[in-house]
């Protein structure tokens, strides 16, 4: 960040821009909400090293808000039961 921060919607479509296009992540779902000081992170990665870089990054991208992930990993484990219809 540099002296003067920038809008919290041009913070979120940097950090946006940086998950989907300028890092190894490219992850096109994530949502990110800048408030004040914290960020909120939330949508689908397809592992838990893909949360946890897209975490990563975004710390590094802005390192004077909070970070909060709550960036979902869909469960791939089969069914235990048949299903109600």
């Amino acid at each position: 960040m540099t002296a003067h921060p920038e809008p919290a919607e041009y913070l979120a479509e940097h950090l946006r821009n940086a998950i989907a296009e300028g890092s190894d992540i490219h992850e096109q779902g994530i949502v990110v909400h800048v408030t004040g000081d914290r960020v909120l992170l939330t949508g689908s990665a397809p592992s838990e090293a893909q949360r946890d870089a897209i975490g990563t990054l975004v710390r590094r991208e802005a390192p004077d808000h909070h970070v909060v992930n709550e960036v979902t990993v869909p469960s791939t484990d089969p069914p235990t039961g048949a299903e109600q219809l």
